[in-house]
């Protein structure tokens, strides 16, 4: 095979027919490519091929839900609102579907669980204890000699329970009545007062209860005989220490629930079916692939043959590991195994390429439709994805063609 040699940089695009190889090269400089379109050279193996782009979901606002009709009692009356067909288990999953983390994922559902029932339920207990807190207390007020504070512990805490619970009632009620009014009245006491005095009355309440295990545990297993100076009332006591030890205990089953939930994360996060967030995570990976491959194959003259073979090779390898995910998320009518067959017998017909001059246009054109086809797809399932009238159909580009087949 004769070959001239290359003098220039700009003589790169010019070689001499080859007699022992099936590839010819052309004799003029190639035009610089166009911005969805690479030339290619002559004799080479055609990359020109040709795929529909993926079907677009549109979304109609018009569509009505697939849920139960409503019942014929709420269609009757035109002010009822429509009736809410979520279950728990819904909003579960879709708060697992949303969350971008296993720490988002927790915080999310513990708002989800306190926005529950189970809030109403600790509100009820919340408004009981304090009231309790202030019968016992007051009952028992003189019958702890041991330790005089217990008592006091139980009624000023109970008080200050009792006034925080009607705070956190009064947001909710007041904004309903406002409502039922149209929106007329406004509140007595400002928002940022209001917030100042529960932040006030949480801290009060945060010391007292400090106070209060020292009182407690201070005087832990007092004497039940009315004539010792540890001398503490039975009911008196074991309310008290239940009562400080419960805050640990509920602290402890609040810490091992939210530990449960976050190894329940990651498994389902690991078992669940691929979403299209999971398609995206892999798309990035591919892109880390290819990224780190192009830094490999420079486009630069290579001077020795056997250097730009290799460059040629991990460049098929780029593809070869970018077809999986290709095929996953545009939904080809082609198994992996077919493409990269495909590929094999691409790369097969142009191994036995001589010239060095030619392999480097083919890794210099090989790394432009590669980026280029990463760059689409990263667009195809950004945030331009949610807005489909805006998205430009996918250009020609080499994986597309590909992919689709060949002749």
């Amino acid at each position: 095979m004769n070959n001239r040699d290359v003098s220039t940089p700009g003589d790169i695009m010019s070689t001499t027919t080859t007699g022992t190889t099936q590839l010819n090269t052309p004799t003029t400089p190639l035009p610089p490519p166009s911005p969805h379109t690479v030339t290619t050279t002559d004799g080479i193996t055609s990359l020109e091929w040709h795929m529909q782009p993926p079907p677009q979901t549109l979304y109609n606002p018009n569509t009505m839900p697939f849920s139960p009709p409503p019942s014929y009692d709420e269609c009757l009356n035109m002010n009822v609102p429509p009736p809410s067909y979520d279950s728990l288990f819904g909003r579960v999953r879709e708060v697992q579907r949303t969350s971008s983390n296993v720490a988002d994922f927790v915080k999310n559902i513990v708002i989800l669980f306190l926005g529950t029932i189970g809030c109403t339920v600790m509100i009820g207990v919340t408004i009981v204890i304090p009231v309790f807190m202030i019968i016992v207390g007051s009952l028992k007020i003189n019958e702890c000699p041991a330790e005089p504070f217990i008592p006091i512990y139980l009624v000023v805490g109970g008080t200050f329970g009792v006034v925080k619970v009607l705070l956190s009632l009064q947001g909710p009620i007041n904004r309903q009545l406002r409502d039922e009014e149209n929106g007329s009245g406004d509140n007595q006491i400002p928002w940022h007062r209001r917030l100042q005095f529960s932040g006030a009355i949480n801290f009060f309440l945060a010391v007292w209860f400090i106070l209060g295990c020292v009182w407690v545990y201070r005087i832990y297993r007092p004497s039940y005989d009315h004539g010792s100076r540890k001398y503490c009332d039975f009911s008196l006591y074991q309310f008290a220490f239940w009562l400080v030890t419960s805050v640990y205990i509920a602290l402890g089953l609040l810490v091992s629930c939210m530990c449960g939930l976050s190894v329940t994360a990651v498994l389902m996060s690991h078992s669940r079916p691929r979403s299209t967030g999971d398609q995206l995570i892999r798309g990035k990976m591919a892109s880390r692939v290819v990224r780190s491959t192009v830094r490999q194959v420079k486009p630069i003259l290579s001077v020795d043959q056997g250097e730009a073979r290799k460059r040629v090779l991990n460049l098929y390898k780029a593809w070869y590991r970018q077809v999986p995910y290709i095929v996953m998320d545009y939904d080809l009518p082609k198994s992996t195994s077919d493409c990269r067959e495909k590929l094999r017998e691409l790369f097969e017909k142009n191994r036995n390429v001589k010239d060095i001059r030619i392999i480097d246009m083919l890794v210099i054109k090989g790394q432009m439709e590669l980026k280029e086809t990463v760059e689409i797809w990263k667009q195809k399932h950004g945030l331009m994805a949610f807005w489909q009238d805006s998205v430009e159909p996918r250009p020609k580009d080499f994986l597309s063609k590909f992919l689709d087949g060949h002749e």
